[in-house]
């Protein structure tokens, strides 16, 4: 994308075309590769820039329908390039976004949907945007960019510091998949696999010198999307455990990546650890420290906190079984948010934002999504109404919860979920005996539940902006309007993605919260 200059945002005057970032000498359209680095602050179409921000030329979210006042753009004008400065609109590339969670430039990527597709480009703005951390040595500086003497050849624009490089290809796979499949208090670590056509090893080898400056194992890579407003919507990131190149002679190439959630990091082994009595956040960044995390705590908000025991001899730990080991101590879980960082939430999930409005069919109906499948349940294998939790205290401290009502439906069934939890950590029995009892509240009459709910955005596109924002946690209601009527309240616990080009299909997998009485 070419830098046209500097632009001094303080003097920008709404309307006045003369004050607006200015075009190259000769060029008469602006074009959406176009972009000017802010050199003094100011607000520009409502967004204010400091220094350091790009300004990116676009048209698509300066007007759509319905919004602005009448004549203040050309509605229906040109979206993809051509534009006059009538129709121009300027979007704000933020970069006060620390480093590792910065989102790509506005027109990064690859459209999700094609105008030359069948069904045409029934979404259109939106583009889908893969891309990894690392220094691109050479995608910054090549033989013939730029002007003789701007620059020494071979050096780097972002002063040798990692940056997210876009490395979306038109021909792409992206198989990915969060959380658990039953809601459980342990979480194991997301997983990517990315296939990309790449036949002349432009962005994957493993030979001298593209293994110097490309990317590899340790680099950090993430999908997401773009909306027509420009916002960035992360998918999921991780870390490349894998790169696979398979040559034949008859297919193109297409090269594999397999990659973990970034937390996989803190699977290291430690000797020797012995903490003292503490806070649960205090022990929770001493373990962190331990395995030598490299990405920073980021927004990582304790859900409160209590005091845990001490550890009574010095003993050897792998730190995420042990941070895992942490939270459980007082009800609470851990994973990954979706730019890869540490999260700490109450468990079991609580569910939030608006739920979303599943249903076998939708006649219509607004708002209500589609799925091609849902699997219905009628078991007991999420019953739990008989909670035991104890520690590793001397003697060992025990708390129990149980629902007798529930023990008397079905028998006593306390090995759900994991349960019951041994040598855990916790000090405080009455915050213990609480989230024992949150436990069995949410447990004890659930035997009709929702496993599966499968998602296509070829049969809904209304899909397409629910997945982009997509997170465990999310409330869910779904209705069976087949048959008799059933609707069963729960929440995401977890989903598997498979991204093909056009067309973005899930499984997404529910703990269901609605009771059976």
């Amino acid at each position: 994308m070419p830098l046209v200059g500097p632009y001094n945002a303080s003097t920008w005057v709404d309307g006045n075309y003369a004050t607006y970032p200015q075009l190259p000498p000769g060029v008469t359209f602006y074009q959406p590769s176009m972009w000017w680095n802010v050199t003094g602050a100011g607000t520009i179409q409502d967004q204010h820039v400091v220094v350091g921000d790009l300004l990116f030329a676009t048209q698509g979210s300066g007007r759509l329908w319905g919004q602005g006042e009448y004549g203040s753009q050309v509605y229906g004008g040109m979206s993809h390039g051509d534009w006059t400065v009538e129709q121009v609109y300027f979007v704000k590339w933020d970069s006060t976004a620390p480093p590792e969670i910065r989102p790509p430039y506005p027109n990064a990527g690859c459209p999700f949907t094609r105008d030359d597709q069948p069904d045409g480009n029934w979404a259109p703005g939106w583009r889908i945007v893969i891309d990894a951390f690392y220094n691109d040595r050479v995608g910054s500086r090549t033989y013939g960019d730029g002007n003789y003497g701007d620059e020494v050849y071979g050096d780097v624009d972002n002063n040798g510091e990692p940056a997210w490089v876009d490395i979306t290809r038109p021909s792409f796979q992206v198989n990915c998949g969060d959380g658990t499949t039953d809601g459980n208090q342990s979480v194991v670590v997301s997983e990517i696999v990315i296939q990309v056509l790449d036949d002349t090893g432009f962005w994957f080898d493993m030979a001298e010198p593209a293994i110097w400056y490309q990317p590899q194992p340790g680099t950090a890579i993430r999908c997401g999307f773009i909306d027509p407003e420009f916002r960035y919507h992360p998918v999921i990131v991780g870390q490349i455990e894998r790169i696979e190149d398979v040559h034949d002679q008859e297919h193109p190439r297409v090269v594999a990546v397999r990659a973990f959630g970034q937390i996989m990091d803190l699977t290291v082994d430690v000797l020797g650890v012995q903490r003292p009595a503490e806070l649960v956040s205090t022990r929770f960044r001493a373990l962190v420290d331990l395995a030598g995390w490299r990405w920073g705590e980021g927004d990582v908000v304790f859900p409160g906190e209590t005091t845990l025991i001490a550890d009574a001899q010095p003993h050897d730990i792998v730190v995420r079984d042990e941070l895992d080991r942490t939270v459980q101590s007082v009800g609470w879980f851990f994973d990954a948010d979706r730019y890869g960082g540490m999260r700490v939430r109450n468990w079991p999930h609580e569910p939030v934002g608006p739920a979303l409005l599943v249903a076998d069919c939708a006649d219509g109906d607004t708002g209500v999504l589609v799925a091609p499948a849902i699997t219905f349940a009628n078991d007991q294998s999420q019953l739990a109404n008989y909670v035991i939790a104890s520690n590793a205290a001397d003697p060992i401290v025990e708390v129990r919860g149980q629902e007798d009502m529930s023990i008397g439906l079905f028998g006593k069934r306390g090995r759900t979920l994991g349960y019951p939890k041994t040598a855990l950590a916790f000090a405080d029995t009455a915050h213990t005996a609480a989230w024992v009892q949150r436990i069995v509240n949410r447990y004890s009459f659930i035997t009709r539940h929702i496993e599966t709910v499968e998602v296509d955005t070829q049969l809904d596109q209304g899909w397409l902006a629910v997945l982009a924002d997509l997170d465990t946690g999310r409330a869910i209601t779904v209705q069976r309007r087949g048959i008799s009527p059933l609707t069963l309240d729960g929440v995401v616990v977890g989903f598997e993605h498979t991204i093909t080009p056009g067309r973005w299909q899930s499984t997404l997998h529910t703990s269901t919260i609605t009771g059976t009485h």
